[in-house]
């Protein structure tokens, strides 16, 4: 197919009319759906037009851009049309309007990267070929759409994570079934995190700042905690089962609900979420709790000088040491 081909041009009507069948197709397979916001980004994307501007051409282009760098008006001077977005001047990123006037040139024009939102066509790279290679490979395995999952029995689970500049941590807990609920019973697991730890793609534009990807930590620590969950009692019913977990965060609860996010380290996140409930056949189902409620899993995430007195109470053996980084780049085994 051309969409598998990378540098291939697609129209965006094609595009479009593909996203409405595999919206219909991810509303049964599920699993599928966190990786919809690739073909969402991938039909919102303007393509690619380069302008040789002058000076003058780049003053009447920065009179009429908006705050977003969005041109207002077709320009006279150039063939700018209204709508398109200034990316970048002089191989420079455009930040605001003012960067076109200081643009360093030569022979008294500089080359200006812009982006064409409506265009006929969209140029296809090779990670969406990739991606789309994957889609038609589940599409034609023609395996069972589990519709309905049977609910595993009722066990209480919670998880919580913690972001404070160059820190992190991840935490979570579960009581095995038929236990009375105390520190002493809960199975657990905490790690701590520095911005090392992590991934480059996880750490968006080199930010380092570990509470603006609080978020995608807290849906990490879920799926952590599910993968725990399973280790511990494995599975063997036949079909998906359903379970059912804590947290504190609503904007994760909804993601989650969803299985969709266009933010990025949470859309990673989440597509790791969806192949690793794919492949233990398993449907999770999060719950809001009020943080207030949720302080064992604050406890665990935060380290063992949190609250010494509930630390002192857990049983050594029953913490699990999880895998946490091959969890988290689960989403990247498609390329």
């Amino acid at each position: 197919a051309p969409l598998c081909r990378p540098g291939t041009w697609l129209r965006r009507t094609d595009l479009r009319r593909l996203i409405g069948r595999l919206c219909w197709f991810t509303a049964g397979a599920r699993w599928l759906k966190p990786f919809m916001c690739s073909w969402f980004r991938c039909l919102m994307k303007p393509q690619v037009v380069l302008q040789s501007l002058d000076a003058g051409q780049r003053e009447e282009l920065h009179r009429c851009l908006d705050t977003a760098l969005v041109a207002r008006e077709q320009c006279s001077l150039s063939d700018v049309q209204r709508g398109w977005i200034a990316m970048e001047v002089g191989a420079q990123k455009v930040s605001s309007a003012d960067a076109l006037l200081c643009a360093v040139s030569k022979n008294g024009r500089a080359w200006c990267k812009l982006g064409d939102p409506d265009s006929r066509c969209i140029k296809i790279t090779k990670a969406e070929a990739q991606l789309a290679k994957f889609f038609r490979a589940v599409i034609a395995a023609e395996v069972p759409v589990h519709l309905v999952s049977s609910w595993k029995p009722g066990v209480v689970a919670a998880a919580d994570a913690f972001a404070d500049g160059t820190r992190a941590g991840l935490g979570g807990w579960w009581l095995p079934s038929n236990l009375p609920l105390c520190p002493e019973n809960i199975c657990h697991f905490s790690i701590q995190l520095q911005p090392s730890d992590l991934p480059a793609w996880f750490l968006c534009e080199g930010k380092e700042d570990l509470q603006k990807y609080i978020c995608a930590l807290e849906a990490l620590a879920q799926l952590v905690l599910l993968a725990c969950r399973l280790q511990s009692d494995e599975q063997v019913e036949a079909g998906w089962i359903a379970v059912r977990q804590l947290c504190d965060n609503m904007g994760v609860v909804g993601a989650c609900a969803k299985a969709l996010s266009m933010e990025s380290p949470l859309t990673e996140v989440l597509q790791s979420f969806g192949l690793f409930a794919a492949r233990r056949r398993v449907q999770l189902h999060i719950s809001h709790i009020a943080g207030t409620r949720n302080e064992w899993a604050d406890w665990l995430s935060r380290g063992a000088g949190s609250c010494p007195t509930f630390w002192s109470k857990l049983e050594p053996s029953q913490r699990f040491r999880p895998e946490w980084e091959q969890l988290l780049s689960l989403c990247h085994s498609i390329s």
